[in-house]
């Protein structure tokens, strides 16, 4: 490259965003978003008319809310949460819209608690699950939301989760099976808990239920039953019988947008490559319609008022960062609202394309390539291996800063979903039952492959990098490139002061790539790195993924919008990642000689192999 780019810095790409979590009231006259105040992520409060007019009304201080808020059905009231000093134990939170004045609802400290279910019948209240009682299990209370006054509904003591209604009745407990699958109980007349239904292993992780009618005729699911993909599926409570809504045959369908007052489904979106939306009720196909026009970018859901005038929603782009908008059903007018990261609507961002390889064993691999801004085809640049956490998550297409920071110095950048990626169905996600460091890592090695065989990357200069479950293969292919044992998983995204917990010997085979002032890479081993001096983001939920995540909460994930279930959301929730990048030099593995691997879903390989990242197979 002759005139190489703008050197972005790490501030402006990892920073908070200027904007996130944009609501709009059930009334459809004001709008609730993120943003900071004094550094720190608060809520504020603006006329949907005018919303540069905003102002804020909470006022905390020691570190960002919660990525999630609702306002109740009355319009006086928003609900967030806070944790202490990131220990996850979230506590629910209201504020006065017009008073300012915030109270806690739910117990603290060590107490986790989410919201369960709100419902227009009962505007003043809340159903809030957490687990003050006993820390195993959370039990659900009724919650006045002015005074804070709670009432308990049900006391738990063996289910996992409960599934409730608008009219805040139980209608459901699941709990796991000893065999891995999810059983759902309800009451019979007498009280007793019988089963409702029951999830085998095989489709625990791409079928779940999404939401009652509020008639209470139908359930509504995204389900997997009886097929690969999950499909929206509605069934006829009175007699038992299903009828598919949506379906398709490559990639699962994993968010549904709900009608505010029947909670009938509107639209429906799967993600293959990009998202895609398919209308479910006729009278919402010429509003998606209108939404999913003249835009490159991908359409994302923020909230709609309860007559459906108003809509708020978001365009996902791979080279710009996210943008809100309005849309007016009868005026069948929009409007751009703001952008979420201004600082970077004028950076040189670089696209993420979409490629699709095909592994040892014959899986199609669905990967996302970013190459430095200016590079020549073949020009073997070096690469970052990028593994994504869970396992049980996946990449996906949009603004990703890990992405735009290492192009952006040069680097090639490639994301693979392995087997055990979700959303392209159960026979994928279960061909990685098992094979944690077998052939899950075997993926990520077959696209370091086909990337060198392409001329993409250099064989000579790889690096593979993580956090959660990205972290451990990362780990694993430090550890047993230098024939060193990791004794066992980690449970939290690796950490320099973690390291020893596992094995002293682990520092002295990691180098630790640290940037330089001028975006250039040194390493160094680990035990000589500065822990101020590591390449690390402090952040909350990526803001290049749905614009309305909205932390463990169940139920607002069902409502609009691009959602997972809380099991699949777990990367989420951790707010440090520490990523490094580990230089390796090539070195072929003697042909016909691969490693016996000991496979386990959560053990590590036991026997050791080559140096070269291409050579862990």
């Amino acid at each position: 490259m002759d005139n190489p780019p703008e050197l972005i810095s790490r501030r402006r790409l990892f920073s908070d965003p200027e904007r996130r979590v944009v609501r709009i009231s059930p009334d459809g006259t004001h709008v609730a978003f993120q943003a900071p105040l004094d550094g720190i992520l608060n809520i504020w409060i603006a006329p949907l008319d005018d919303v540069g007019n905003a102002r804020p009304v909470t006022e905390v201080r020691d570190r960002n809310i919660a990525a999630w808020h609702l306002w109740t059905h009355d319009n006086r009231y928003v609900v967030y949460a806070r944790d202490q000093a990131g220990d996850e134990n979230w506590q629910i939170w209201r504020v006065d819209v017009e008073t300012g004045e915030s109270r806690y609802l739910t117990p603290s400290p060590g107490v986790t608690a989410y919201i369960q279910q709100r419902s227009l019948h009962f505007p003043a209240e809340l159903l809030i699950a957490h687990n003050e009682r006993d820390k195993r299990y959370v039990d659900l209370y009724r919650v006045d939301i002015a005074s804070g006054e709670a009432a308990p509904v049900h006391l738990n003591e063996e289910f996992g989760d409960f599934f409730t209604d608008d009219q805040f009745h139980v209608r459901f407990a699941s709990r796991q099976t000893e065999n891995g699958a999810t059983e759902y109980l309800q009451r019979n007349g007498k009280g007793v808990w019988e089963r409702f239904t029951l999830i085998d292993v095989e489709d625990a992780l791409t079928t779940r239920p999404i939401e009652y009618s509020s008639d209470g005729r139908e359930l509504y699911w995204l389900d997997s039953r009886g097929r690969n993909t999950a499909a929206v599926v509605a069934q006829d409570l009175s007699g038992g019988q299903s009828r598919v809504l949506a379906e398709d045959q490559q990639s699962d369908y994993v968010s549904v947008v709900l009608d505010p007052i029947t909670r009938r489904p509107l639209a429906a979106a799967r993600q293959f490559e990009r998202i895609e939306w398919q209308a479910l009720d006729p009278e919402f196909e010429e509003t998606l319609a209108f939404l999913t026009q003249d835009s490159r970018g991908d359409l994302l859901f923020a909230g709609m008022s309860q007559d459906r005038r108003h809509i708020l929603y978001a365009y996902q782009y791979d080279d710009a960062p996210l943008e809100y908008f309005h849309y007016d059903h009868v005026a069948k007018h929009k409007r751009r609202l703001f952008g979420s990261v201004p600082a970077l609507e004028n950076a040189p961002l670089v696209p993420m394309t979409p490629s699709t390889i095909r592994s040892r064993d014959g899986l199609d691999l669905h990967c996302y390539l970013s190459l430095p801004d200016g590079a020549e085809a073949g020009a073997k640049l070096p690469m970052v291996l990028l593994v994504h956490g869970g396992p049980w998550g996946r990449d996906a297409w949009g603004l990703s800063a890990n992405h735009q920071w290492l192009a952006n110095r040069g680097y090639a950048v490639l994301s693979v979903n392995f087997r055990g990626s979700t959303g392209f169905g159960k026979a994928f996600v279960n061909a990685a039952n098992l094979e944690w460091a077998g052939k899950m890592h075997d993926d990520l090695i077959d696209a370091v492959d086909w990337a060198i065989a392409e001329g993409i990357a250099d064989p000579s200069r790889i690096a593979i990098m993580g956090g959660s479950y990205g972290g451990y293969d990362a780990c694993r292919a430090d550890v047993h490139a230098g024939e060193i044992r990791l004794r066992h998983r980690p449970r939290r995204n690796i950490q320099p002061g973690h390291f020893h917990q596992h094995d002293p010997r682990i520092l002295e085979a990691l180098e630790i790539a640290v940037e330089d002032p001028d975006g250039r890479f040194r390493y160094a081993r680990g035990p000589s790195v500065s822990r101020g001096t590591l390449a690390t983001q402090q952040s909350g939920p990526d803001r290049a993924t749905a614009p309305d995540r909205s932390g463990s909460q169940r139920r607002s994930r069902q409502g609009i919008g691009i959602r997972s279930d809380r099991r699949r959301d777990a990367e989420a929730r951790h707010s440090r990642y520490l990523h490094f990048l580990s230089r390796r030099r090539s070195r072929p593995r003697a042909r016909g000689k691969p490693p016996v691997l000991c496979r386990s879903r959560r053990g590590v390989s036991r026997c050791a192999s080559g140096r070269s990242v291409r050579a862990l197979r």
